[in-house]
């Protein structure tokens, strides 16, 4: 059955692969974790909270990484990746000192970094529910939160991408 896509994007499929491919890999916690060994996000009230996530990725050939963009909800403060080789951080693959929520976009990098088979990704995001300065999406600061914040995909709740 034909579907008709009114959003301007152009796709085609074919059988024949292409010289290059590209993706997104996406390093974080989902919000809706239900695993036990992996419990959801959850910010305590009323202070700055930092989230440290890690992974090591199976890969079946080097990833080229071009681009990063940082993502969190309202009390997101600061957000930095890693890349770690052998128990050494290789470079940061993003940071913001200042994170926005209104003010989210890709970047990409200057040069192109490879992240091989056995290469640890970090990302750390540091959350202030007591009254941070984009407690709203304008910018203005909102009210402290006096429960947990636990992660999902509100904006009243937070990630960590």
């Amino acid at each position: 059955m034909p579907v008709t896509d009114h959003s301007g994007v152009k796709m085609q499929l074919t059988t024949n692969l292409r010289k290059y491919s590209m993706g997104i890999l996406s390093l974080g916690r989902t919000p809706a974790q239900e695993n036990p060994d992996f419990p959801n996000l959850r910010i305590p009230p009323m202070r700055r909270y930092e989230a440290t996530i890690s992974c090591k990725p199976k890969l079946v050939m080097p990833i080229k990484v071009f681009a990063y963009a940082l993502h969190a909800h309202l009390i997101g403060k600061q957000i930095w990746s890693e890349q770690v080789r052998n128990g050494t951080v290789l470079r940061e693959l993003g940071r913001s000192n200042r994170f926005d929520f209104s003010k989210q976009r890709f970047r990409e990098f200057d040069e192109h970094y490879e992240i091989l088979e056995g290469d640890e990704l970090r990302v750390h995001c540091i959350f202030d529910s007591s009254c941070p300065t984009n407690a709203t999406a304008h910018g203005a600061c909102g009210r402290p939160r006096p429960d947990d914040t636990v992660g999902g995909w509100s904006t009243d709740n937070e990630m960590c991408f």
